[in-house]
Parts: structure tokens; sequence; C-alpha cells
């Protein structure tokens, strides 16, 4: 895959700043696990979403201002960046 940047929504550096998991966190709910991505990973946990998986390029369907930054029970949540304090998506 190609060198990418990735800018990030303020309430995730802000949950980073304060859960900076040094490895993707899986939390128990019970019925299911949400994993927080570590933020080393992020970039290549777009794949699939934000990159195509077999050859890195752009997915044009994929929203330019979303980043997946968890996933709850194998669905993606994602920030948009362009919103400082947007809400949480889940897919």
């Amino acid at each position: 895959m190609q060198e990418a940047v990735l800018p990030l929504p303020a309430p995730l550096i802000r949950a980073f700043a304060h859960l900076s998991p040094a490895d993707n966190l899986p939390v128990d709910l019970g019925t299911h696990t949400l994993t927080l991505w570590a933020p080393h990973e992020l970039i290549e946990l777009q794949v699939g979403y934000r990159w195509h998986g077999f050859n890195g390029k752009r997915m044009r369907e994929w929203d330019e201002r979303m980043v997946v930054f968890a996933e709850d029970g194998g669905d993606p949540l994602a920030l948009r960046l362009d919103e400082d304090d947007g809400p949480v998506l889940l897919s």
C-alpha cells in the first residue's frame, strides 16, 4: 500500500490521549465485543473501507470524510474528519 496520511477528528485525538491503547483493545459488552483500534493500526485497518485490500487504491464509494476507528461485533464505527464533535456512525 502507498504511504498514507490520515487526519484524525478532535474527539478521536482526545480519546487516544486518555486511552492510548498500545494494541487493539477488545471490550466485552456481554453479547458482543467492541474493539477500539490502536492509533498505530488505524491506517492499515482502513483497508476494505477507504482503500481496496488487493490493490491499495481508494474506494470510490467511500466518503473521504470518514475514518473507521473501531468495530462493534464486526461492524465498523466511524467518525467524520470534518466534524470536531460529530456523531459516531455505526454501519
